[in-house]
């Protein structure tokens, strides 16, 4: 059985986007509701402005995600081409930990 690193890195941009444009339409929605509770409940259209910024702040992080895994997938298209693991290989079986299939790959596009 084969992985193939670049839709896997395509899979989690997807979602980090995803996930970047929900927040982003909760933040509005917050706003929004703030904007309604400004006149009658000072206090409740806070909670809606506090909510409406961490939402913004959750979108921005799901989006700097998103942009990471861009940039990995365009740097392994840039490098080998060899973006297809083979989960069977004797020395991929023992890995233990992601930091010792990192260490495993670049060894491997070093040689």
């Amino acid at each position: 059985m084969a992985f193939d690193l670049s839709e896997h890195f395509r899979k989690k941009g997807e979602h980090h986007k995803a996930r970047a444009e929900w927040h982003m339409q909760s933040a509005h929605l917050h706003k929004a509701h703030a904007e309604h509770h400004d006149a009658t409940d000072p206090v409740h259209a806070q909670f809606h402005r506090d909510k409406a910024d961490l939402h913004k702040a959750a979108a921005v992080h799901h989006s700097k995600i998103q942009e990471h895994y861009e940039a990995e997938r365009e740097s392994l298209a840039a490098g080998s081409g060899a973006t297809v693991l083979d989960n069977h290989e004797d020395s991929m079986r023992d890995v233990s930990s992601a930091d010792d299939l990192l260490k495993r790959l670049l060894v491997r596009e070093a040689a």
